[in-house]
């Protein structure tokens, strides 16, 4: 590896190692406002407040999985462990530029959302980009997994065994943000429920926190798995 590849491959690295603190970091945020969503002592107004706060911080740990997928294509690519030479070429451009386009989307989401009111045009463009995020992350992860367990059944096309389980794992954080999707929506409106007075909806509210805090402990899981793989390199 050169000089500028090596750079190259450090800032990536750098890169990379951000990117999944970050996304820790906020999952642990999320994780304590599931504790303080739970309390009973809560008025509708602080409810209403956390809510906002909660759909803010939640917005991190859904996005951070596409940036960390083009970094690390683009890390195994500098650092010659897989998609070297003319692969490298195609492979490392067009994931960068689907994570680009996935986020801009995402983020066009995001802000019609933390308007409140939306226009029928914005709801139609966020039902829309909805229904092609749902296809793409279940895409990605046939992809992966097909690549990752290929890759440990023959050899090909990633020999690097850490790289193909690593590979493999990833899809997992891909598909809890697709169930997280539909959780998330389930816990909004047993939150709404219990903001409008409804006794009745508390059970259903703490059973759905309770998930999410479970969830977001299996995520964690997932990631230091990750993390370790990439560090001690086994097999």
């Amino acid at each position: 590896m050169g000089d500028g590849d090596a750079m190259t491959h450090e800032l990536l690295k750098l890169a990379h190692i951000l990117v999944m603190s970050a996304w820790l970091g906020l999952e642990f945020a999320m994780f304590m406002l599931f504790s303080w969503h739970r309390r009973d002592s809560i008025t509708p107004d602080d409810r209403r407040l956390l809510a906002r706060v909660h759909e803010s911080v939640s917005f991190g740990p859904k996005i951070f999985w596409a940036p960390m997928l083009a970094i690390g294509v683009a890390l195994t690519s500098v650092g010659r462990w897989a998609f070297t030479g003319s692969v490298g070429v195609v492979v490392v451009p067009a994931a960068s530029v689907l994570a680009a386009g996935w986020l801009a989307g995402q983020v066009y989401v995001f802000r019609a959302r933390l308007r409140g009111t939306m226009t029928t045009d914005q709801t139609e463009r966020v039902k829309v980009i909805s229904q092609v995020d749902t296809a793409f992350r279940w895409s990605v992860v046939a992809v992966l997994l097909v690549v990752g367990i290929s890759s440990l059944a023959t050899g090909e096309p990633i020999a690097a065994t850490w790289l193909a389980w690593k590979v493999t794992l990833f899809p997992l954080l891909i598909a809890s943000s697709v169930t997280w999707k539909r959780v998330g929506r389930m816990i909004g409106q047993a939150r709404q429920a219990v903001i409008d007075g409804a006794e009745s909806a508390r059970g259903r509210y703490g059973r759905l926190i309770r998930t999410g805090q479970l969830m977001l402990v299996g995520q964690w899981t997932v990631i230091v798995a990750l993390a370790w793989i990439a560090i001690s390199k086994p097999g």
